[in-house]
């Protein structure tokens, strides 16, 4: 394999690209499965094999890209179901109760787990971030979503309360993506938040997870009793 070694020096320039370098090895030499175990070739498809690597490695997992798309996800349930009109009883009810099957999940675990993991690195400011976010989910858990719940889902005050609802999951999922998240990025290696994520997918499958919702759902119920009696 002498054209091989020999050309090396010529074809392997500092400024190429690893790709361009096993091509041209090939091209120049007539090599078409090129010795593997050659030291030549492994100083130069070293590179190549790094980059097919890392082009169909299974992406890191993240906490914050899964929070972010419920959040997402959310978002289009609240324009599908602010595209309704009051003829839509089924549909805006089947809607509905998507939203509060990802929503309860969502934000439970955030109390639950998340939020006080933050908490225990963040400083005063970031103590401050969190805090608003705790309120802002009592907020909607205690009043938005019982009203929404409580009114007759082929009736103008739905709508309106919908549309109140989807505003403040909105205004939440913005506010917390620029500061709970931007805070968590800072706090938490990429290790921690791929192990949030799994731990997060766990609980929801796990009875503990699926307990801790349905007494949510029960306690959302109850409150809106209480908002439809008023």
């Amino acid at each position: 394999m002498p054209c091989f070694c020999r050309r090396l020096g010529n074809l392997v320039g500092p400024g190429e690209k690893s790709d361009a370098r096993v091509l041209n090895l090939v091209e120049h030499c007539g090599i078409s499965s090129p010795p593997r175990g050659n030291a030549a070739w492994n100083i130069v498809a070293a590179p190549t094999r790094r980059s097919i690597d890392m082009a169909t490695a299974t992406p890191k997992r993240d906490i914050l890209r899964t929070l972010r798309s419920e959040h997402d996800e959310l978002r289009a349930l609240f324009d599908q179901i602010n595209d309704t009109t009051d003829r839509a009883k089924k549909t805006r009810t089947e809607l509905l109760g998507r939203i509060e099957g990802g929503l309860l999940p969502h934000a439970k675990w955030e109390e639950d787990v998340f939020y006080p993991a933050l908490r225990e690195r963040a400083d005063r400011d970031g103590k401050k971030a969190i805090a608003e976010a705790y309120l802002e989910h009592h907020a909607v858990e205690s009043v938005v979503m019982p009203e929404v719940k409580a009114s007759a889902a082929d009736t103008p005050e739905f709508a309106g309360a919908a549309k109140v609802f989807g505003e403040q999951i909105d205004h939440h999922a913005s506010e917390e993506e620029s500061t709970v998240f931007k805070l968590a990025r800072e706090l938490f290696t990429p290790a921690e938040l791929a192990e949030f994520d799994e731990a997060y997918e766990a609980w929801k499958d796990s009875a503990s997870g699926t307990l801790a919702v349905g007494a949510e759902k029960l306690k959302g119920t109850v409150k809106t009793a209480g908002r439809a009696l008023a």
